[in-house]
């Protein structure tokens, strides 16, 4: 019975390297997502959830793949609105309670994000901070429509 080597038996596995240049990561992909970002906490406020919010956006979008960000509106700031390199803001109608942060309704923002996911084809709804009413309304929305989800 033939026998392929492995680490005990004092034979060597073959690997091929291949050399990766700077450029080729972002363009060696198989597979690209729609992504949506969720958070209480965007521009206009500047702070550390804002930021890593925009930043990662920007970063995924180089790397091809589709970014939307979902919001509650901040003053006339309201409807959608676009960022740098095509990304697209929805500044939803919704209450504002305390610090920044939406009332839990959770059933008052599925039409809203049902609508957004379905519309924008989104497979992956990345949801920030543990403060977000609306990220965790987020979360149980996907979860119910069969999408993937990520809270930071």
């Amino acid at each position: 019975m033939a026998r392929r080597g492995g680490a005990g038996d004092g034979h060597r596995a073959s690997a091929t390297l291949s050399r990766v240049s700077p450029g080729s990561l972002y363009t060696c992909r198989t597979h690209t997502h729609n992504i949506c970002m969720v958070s209480d906490f965007f521009y206009p406020n500047m702070g550390g959830v804002e930021s890593h919010i925009y930043q990662l956006s920007q970063c995924l979008i180089e790397r091809g793949h589709k970014v939307i960000i979902v919001t509650h509106a901040y003053g006339n700031r309201k409807g959608i609105r676009y960022l740098t390199n095509g990304l697209k803001v929805y500044y939803l109608p919704l209450k504002v309670m305390y610090n920044q942060s939406t009332a839990t309704t959770l059933f008052h923002s599925l039409p809203l994000l049902r609508y957004i996911f379905v519309r924008e084809r989104v497979t992956i709804i990345h949801s920030h901070s543990s403060f977000s009413a609306m990220a965790h309304d987020a979360l149980f929305h996907a979860k119910t429509m069969g999408l993937q989800t990520v809270f930071t």
